[in-house]
């Protein structure tokens, strides 16, 4: 708050601009020197500037980063109050009577249990508590991974050439003479020739000529990953208690043990202090708080700290990129993480024709190939090609590169140079620039191979090489981020799985120690403490107008090598505040009384109507719905007070007394009055007992029940006989 109180004090006719032309209501430079280095710090992180601002937004910025923020109004909730003047009215003056207490003995109370033992019985109690826990963790991961390609080619050039020939010439050549005469008025005649010849003539001429060229090239690249993690934990704990109560009567007669609470015998004395401005406060469920502690998960200091859980910044593999995979995976103690791959890949090939010296003679064109393997996971997106020859002619090239296609002429660029008579070399560097992607950049499929042709012309001399590009496929990307957060959330899992176990096993622990010791819990003297701490938190509450907790000192957050440090400036007008209240009232000497129950909110009547404490006082705190607390003002500080409950300023806006001062209290006297040192109080009336009860027994002696006898005739006080 200090720097709103620069702004406060300053002089507005001698500190600001007064003038439309300066800036009206803006600093001047004198007072911007004037500021503290945490002021200027303070107004650069909130991005004004000193010189030029009105100082009203200046102040109005200051106050709204430095004042803390103020409780919201909740469904269920009162509004917070405004803070200011509490404008409440003391009860009245009258004698601050006081009623100490102190524990004088311990007495046997009414009978808790009566165990009998017949003669000659014998009973046996036995109380056994096992607590056993057996987990069995195993984790087996088995991984196999077997690659294989297989490139084979076979060429084969068969020729069969098959010539038959066949000539055939039949002759058939048959002679045959019949002559038949017949005498008579006629004459028959009957003559036949017959001529075969018969010629077969077959020339088989077979040639076969098989040309067979068989070229297998086989690439096979096996490579089998096989991982075997096997992991067993066994954890057994066992914890047994056993009791073991035995009776036995062998005396000849029946006998009885009679178990008796044990009561708290009080002495009580009035004590008057004097004449005291007393303020009587209403106070709803003055436990309020402890039930808050109460049900509030506590958590064990000896626990470890739980690892962050991976879901936070990576619930899936689309989180992991290459920023972040590093930093999480040596967070959960990744190993074999790969990097992701690069975004571009170079690839390079080239061919050459001709030793340098041949002819283009009978040979005029000539065809060549490259191949470039494309990578797994990427695309081609542009080739660099590079073209050196020697010609006497005018050669011609042609490219093709997917459906890229690019032609050239050295002649008709004027590339070429002379080499020796008749000879020319030309040469073109990065005479091809083929963008594959995305017109040709799809059509590739995973290890593929990009394919680039070459038609040359006139020429026998010449080398081509080409460098291809390839960009990285999103799939690429998108397939090393799931094997990467596979890997990064397996490491997670087994983090977690040693954190519980390591969980587990202090919970078991923790268990096992409890279960073997008693709890007595506080003494009634802390419990007191406590107590009034809180009624005092809540009357301070209806006194300042607003609840603890919301003083403005401001501390730094602290590192590794400063603690946390208080604002000075704040430190010194909270101090202020805080030592008015401790020393305006008598915090020590307030009478408090509870009011049951019923009183609270109905929602907690349950918890408010089970509560067992061993400390009688506590117990009623932690039950009660409303408490009356009746605070005295110390003497001398009666108008101070009034003075705040009217104006809300401490110590009549005068400031912090001095040591000569009336309402200045020396720390010898505030110690003396929390060590119950005499303050000059005088007892009043006779001293009285007061019987409280506990849960505690104790065996009776004898058999003989007991008995209670009453003190006196004209008071209702007993107590037991010896």
């Amino acid at each position: 708050m200090s720097a709103k109180r620069e702004f406060e004090k300053l002089d507005p006719l001698r500190d600001l601009n007064l003038s439309v032309d300066r800036g009206l209501f803006t600093l001047q430079a004198s007072a911007i020197d004037r500021l503290s280095p945490r002021t200027k710090s303070t107004l650069e992180k909130l991005g004004l500037s000193s010189a030029g601002t009105h100082i009203g937004e200046l102040v109005a910025a200051i106050d709204g980063a430095l004042t803390p923020p103020q409780p919201t109004d909740l469904p269920g909730h009162p509004p917070a109050p405004s803070p200011g003047p509490a404008e409440l009215r003391a009860v009245g003056v009258a004698d601050l009577l006081v009623v100490k207490q102190q524990i004088k003995r311990y007495e046997a109370g009414e009978i808790a249990h009566i165990e009998n033992v017949l003669n000659g019985e014998s009973k046996l109690r036995t109380h056994r508590q096992l607590n056993r826990t057996e987990e069995v963790i195993s984790a087996l991961k088995e991984q196999e991974h077997e690659k294989e390609t297989e490139l084979q080619t076979t060429e084969r050039f068969e020729l069969n050439r098959e010539t038959t020939r066949t000539q055939k010439a039949d002759q058939k050549v048959g002679f045959g003479l019949s002559l038949s005469g017949k005498y008579g008025p006629t004459v028959e005649f009957e003559s036949k020739l017959d001529v075969s010849n018969q010629t077969s003539e077959e020339n088989g001429l077979k040639n076969s000529v098989t040309y067979a060229k068989d070229v297998v090239e086989r690439s096979k690249e096996r490579i089998v990953e096989r991982v075997r993690e096997e992991r067993r934990l066994t954890i057994l704990r066992e914890v047994e208690e056993v009791n073991e109560h035995r009776l036995t009567n062998e005396s000849g007669e029946h006998s009885a043990g009679i178990y008796q609470f044990v009561d708290k015998i009080y002495e009580s004395q009035v004590f008057n202090y004097g004449l005291r401005q007393m303020f009587d406060f209403m106070i709803p469920e003055p436990a309020s708080y402890l039930w808050h502690l109460e049900q509030m998960p506590q958590p064990d200091p000896e626990l470890p700290i739980p690892p962050i859980r991976l879901e936070v910044e990576a619930p899936d593999a689309s989180h992991i990129d290459e920023g972040n995979y590093l930093r999480l995976g040596a967070r959960y103690g990744t190993k074999g993480l790969k990097a992701p791959p690069p975004i571009f890949l170079v690839r390079s090939a080239s061919v050459t024709q001709g030793m340098g010296n041949d002819s283009e003679e009978d040979q005029p064109r000539s065809r060549n190939q490259i191949e470039v393997q494309i990578p797994k996971g990427y695309r081609p997106v542009w080739a660099l090609t590079t073209v050196m020859g020697v010609t006497d002619e005018d050669p011609h090239f042609s490219l093709s590169v997917g459906n890229e296609h690019d032609y050239w002429r050295p002649a008709a660029q004027g590339e070429r140079i002379d080499v020796e008579e008749g000879d020319l070399r030309f040469y073109r560097p990065n005479a091809n620039r083929v963008t594959l992607f995305p017109s040709d950049g799809g059509i590739y499929a995973d290890d593929d191979k990009l394919y680039i042709h070459i038609f040359a012309h006139e020429t026998a001399n010449y080398s081509v090489h080409t460098k291809v590009t390839f960009q990285r496929k999103s799939e690429a990307l998108r397939e090393w981020a799931t094997s990467t957060y596979d890997m990064i959330a397996e490491a997670y899992s087994n983090v977690l799985l040693g954190y519980q176990q390591e969980v587990e096993t202090l919970k078991q622990k923790n268990e096992a120690e409890k279960g073997l010791a008693f709890e007595f819990g506080n003494p009634p003297s802390a419990n007191e403490r406590i107590i009034r701490t809180e009624l005092k938190k809540h009357c301070l509450a209806f006194i300042r107008n607003e609840h603890a907790g919301l003083l403005s000192t401001a501390h730094t957050t602290g590192g590794s090598v400063y603690p946390p440090l208080f604002h000075i400036e704040d430190a010194k007008a909270d101090g202020a505040m805080v030592r008015f209240f401790e020393h305006a009232f008598e915090w020590d000497q307030i009478q408090y009384v509870f009011y049951p129950y019923f009183w609270a909110r109905p929602g907690g009547w349950a918890d408010r109507f089970r509560a067992r404490n061993m400390d009688p006082e506590l117990e009623e705190f932690l039950k009660a719905g409303y408490a009356r607390v009746v605070v005295p003002v110390r003497v001398g500080f009666e108008a101070a007070v009034s003075y705040f409950m009217q104006k809300g300023d401490v110590w009549n806006d005068e400031g912090e007394p001095t040591i000569d001062h009336p309402l200045y209290k020396p720390i010898v006297d505030e110690i003396k009055e929390r060590t119950g040192g005499n303050l000059g109080e005088v007892p009043v009336g006779d001293p009285w007992e007061t019987r409280l009860p506990t849960t505690a027994v104790l065996v009776r002696k004898g058999h003989t029940l007991p008995e209670w006898e009453r003190v006196s005739p004209t008071e209702w006080n007993w107590k037991p006989k010896v």
